[in-house]
């Protein structure tokens, strides 16, 4: 199913171009949650509990920081190993972003984390 929710048409196709059967689909918002300590020491290794929809491909838990690119991330946990996921904190302190992301592209849940000494 598509990553963004909405009304979408499922089809059978022959041969490339003739529609024989079309059926509406609706694909409903993707949701999940994130339960991690709201501050980490640099290089600790911290446990996050999650919750997500079906595990996907490319589905993962991350730190990173705030205003990266979803598809960016330190260390992470593919959500299809289960919760709870163990990452290892980065080692400058500063304000970093806990993430749910979904296929590698889309940001499903964030969580801020401030890594200090």
């Amino acid at each position: 199913m598509p990553l963004e929710h909405g009304a979408y048409e499922l089809r059978y196709v022959q041969n490339t171009n003739q529609i024989l059967a079309r059926r509406p689909i609706s694909v409903t918002r993707a949701t999940a949650t994130l339960e991690a300590p709201e501050t980490a020491s640099p290089g600790e290794t911290i446990e996050i509990a999650f919750t997500g929809p079906p595990a996907g491909r490319g589905d993962l838990i991350t730190v990173t920081t705030p205003d990266d690119a979803p598809d960016t991330y330190n260390d992470f946990h593919y959500a299809s190993q289960g919760s709870p996921a163990s990452l290892e904190m980065p080692e400058e302190p500063g304000v970093y972003e806990l993430r749910y992301v979904q296929a590698n592209t889309k940001v499903l849940e964030r969580r801020q984390i401030e890594v200090a000494e």
